[in-house]
C-alpha cells in the first residue's frame, strides 16, 4: 500500500464518521463538489467499513453502515477531511473496535 491510498477514516461516535476523500480530490474539483453538495445534487452517500483487509487469508467482508444523513464539516484538500453524520448508529461492537485509541 502506498501513502496515497492510506486514509484516516475512523468513527468519532456511533453516528459521526471522520472520512477522507481520495488523495487527488480537492474542494474545487467535480468530485469534491459532488461530496460537498451531495443533497442538492440528488446523491446518496453510502458507507461501508471493515477493520481488516484479510481474515484467515481471505478478503474480509465489508459491513454496510448505511447512508449519510448530513455532511457536518469539511476542510483541506488532497484529501478533503470530512465529518459525516450517519443515518443510523453503527453497531456498538464495530465502534468500539474501530475508534481511535
Amino acid at each position: 500500500m502506498t501513502t496515497t491510498t492510506r486514509y484516516r477514516d475512523y468513527p468519532i461516535s456511533r453516528t459521526l464518521l471522520h472520512w477522507e476523500s481520495q488523495s487527488t480530490v480537492t474542494q474545487e474539483s467535480p468530485t469534491g463538489q459532488n461530496y460537498i453538495h451531495f443533497e442538492e445534487r440528488g446523491y446518496t452517500i453510502l458507507f461501508f467499513a471493515r477493520l481488516t483487509k484479510r481474515i484467515d487469508g481471505e478478503t474480509a467482508p465489508f459491513i454496510f453502515l448505511g447512508p449519510a444523513r448530513a455532511l457536518r464539516s469539511y476542510e483541506g484538500g488532497r484529501p478533503i477531511a470530512m465529518t459525516w453524520e450517519l443515518e443510523y448508529p453503527m453497531p456498538a461492537e464495530l465502534f468500539e473496535a474501530a475508534r481511535p485509541a
